[in-house]
């Protein structure tokens, strides 16, 4: 399950610089969530306001670790973004850490076997910004390089 919940994460997570294809990413995403998980993500995306950033932004997503969790159907994902923002010529890493819940639906419906032939559906997802704060690479150059006054 470890390749489908990384590409999934890279679809829902990703803001690339053309919208046909962002909105592919998505609609991709959507045909592996159950109706529960596909609350919870639209949720998450008007709360986020995700769309915004398509005409602002671009996001990269480098997944870290996919780590099955007690039980065997959550995995817990550590990943980060690396936000470029249109004109601003720096970048702005986040690290996040998930939970994504797996259920494996039998279907006989064909159009839905075309586009999920495993059927596997992800039925809960939660994530949040990782504690530590988020950074830009001249930040940390900016920390390295200070050296204290006396």
């Amino acid at each position: 399950y470890s390749y489908f919940i990384r590409q999934f994460v890279q679809d829902i997570r990703s803001v690339p610089l053309d919208e046909v294809v962002y909105n592919k990413q998505l609609s991709t995403a959507y045909s592996f969530l159950t109706k529960d998980g596909a609350n919870i993500l639209t949720a998450r995306m008007e709360a986020e306001n995700r769309v915004q950033k398509l005409h602002n932004a671009t996001v990269q997503v480098t997944i870290n670790s996919v780590i099955p969790m007690e039980g065997g159907k959550s995995y817990q994902v550590r990943w980060s973004e690396v936000e470029y923002r249109a004109g601003a010529g720096k970048k702005e890493v986040t690290p996040y850490t998930g939970v994504f819940t797996v259920e494996q639906i039998k279907t006989n419906d064909k159009e839905k076997l075309a586009v999920n032939p495993l059927g596997l559906y992800i039925k809960d997802l939660r994530w949040e910004r990782d504690t530590e704060t988020k950074t830009t690479p001249d930040q940390k150059n900016d920390q390295q390089t200070k050296t204290p006054v006396n």
